[in-house]
């Protein structure tokens, strides 16, 4: 069995959907949370001068994205065939286009925060999330995952952007973002996160606001 290191900072956001991996396969992994101090120092070191890095038996790989899809083929979340993984790859850029979102808020002027927020809240937000709604329907009519039987990427990729990210964003407590009417989705929510495993490492991670 290969040792893994996830380097990152102490916080969720582009780690925290490969940790949900590590977690629902039950392997063992060191979770390095870098200080922010040690960052300069650190930085000049790594490959391409960012973080998260993957290592593995020693070696370390950067990019994030990467590292999910790499985890999910050995830990068998990334679908039984190739139609399965290119449904899965949809959703997971169905659920990355809140990037654009965030990152506009995100580089607003601190006076512009405020309305930006609102306006992801009301719009922005819940036209993805409404995007993924239909893209969950379409498997078994919502009442399962995202992609065949059992839980895949598309999956944590979908639960890290609700119950994660857009919280962050709005600078509210995890799990509390209203989809309003979109039930399936708010069922699978709740489904993904009743998983034995993820409930678990959902009470005992350290609680962040990003």
């Amino acid at each position: 069995m290969p040792t893994f290191k996830l380097s990152y900072f102490d916080c969720k956001a582009r780690a925290e959907a490969i940790r949900y991996l590590f977690q629902l396969s039950g392997t063992e992994f060191e979770d390095c949370r870098v200080e922010n101090e040690k960052w300069t120092e650190l930085k000049p070191k790594i490959e391409l001068g960012q973080l998260p890095v993957l290592e593995i038996d020693g070696t370390e790989y950067p990019q994030s994205r990467a590292a999910c899809r790499h985890l999910s083929r050995k830990f068998g979340f990334y679908g039984k065939d190739d139609h399965e993984r290119f449904l899965i790859d949809i959703v997971c850029e169905t659920a990355d286009d809140l990037w654009e979102e965030m990152y506009r808020i995100i580089e607003a002027e601190k006076e512009k925060k405020r309305e930006l927020r609102e306006t992801f809240k009301t719009e922005g937000a819940l036209k993805v999330t409404a995007n993924l709604e239909k893209l969950l329907k379409k498997n078994k009519n919502g009442t399962g995952w995202f992609v065949g039987d059992g839980i895949t990427l598309a999956d944590v990729m979908a639960f890290n952007m609700i119950y994660d990210f857009i919280p962050s964003v709005l600078e509210t407590e995890e799990g509390t973002f209203d989809l309003k009417d979109q039930e399936v989705l708010k069922a699978f929510v709740e489904r993904f996160k009743s998983n034995a495993k993820i409930s678990d490492w959902l009470k005992k991670r350290p609680l962040r606001p990003y």
